[in-house]
């Protein structure tokens, strides 16, 4: 879960929940009381949730069809991490067009 402030898009911070998939190599389902946890710790520390983040464990840091298929919030940055190359983490934020099916890459800048 990605966080920022209650007045900025600004990411300042994440929340990792755990994956409890049957095949969690393959496929992501939030742990449920985390997430609700998490979401609502954000909302009492002035924060608001920005995006969702998951790793792409032997894949690239690309939206596959499970992520188009399975993505629960279109206001929502997308982020991936590539763990392909181990020792060279690629990370890759998107934002999803619903009228197209399609994610779109969402440009990072540092502050």
């Amino acid at each position: 879960m990605l966080l920022a402030a209650t007045d900025s898009d600004t990411i300042i911070d994440f929340q990792p929940i755990v994956n409890r998939h049957e095949a969690a190599e393959q496929a992501f389902l939030f742990d449920a009381e985390q997430w609700v946890h998490h979401y609502f710790s954000a909302i009492q520390s002035g924060h608001h949730v920005v995006g969702i983040f998951h790793s792409h464990p032997a894949e690239e840091a690309s939206p596959s069809q499970a992520d188009i298929e399975g993505f629960i919030d279109h206001q929502l940055i997308y982020a991936i991490v590539s763990l392909k190359q181990i020792d060279r983490p690629q990370l890759q934020f998107y934002r999803f067009d619903h009228a197209a099916n399609r994610f779109w890459d969402c440009p990072l800048m540092l502050a």
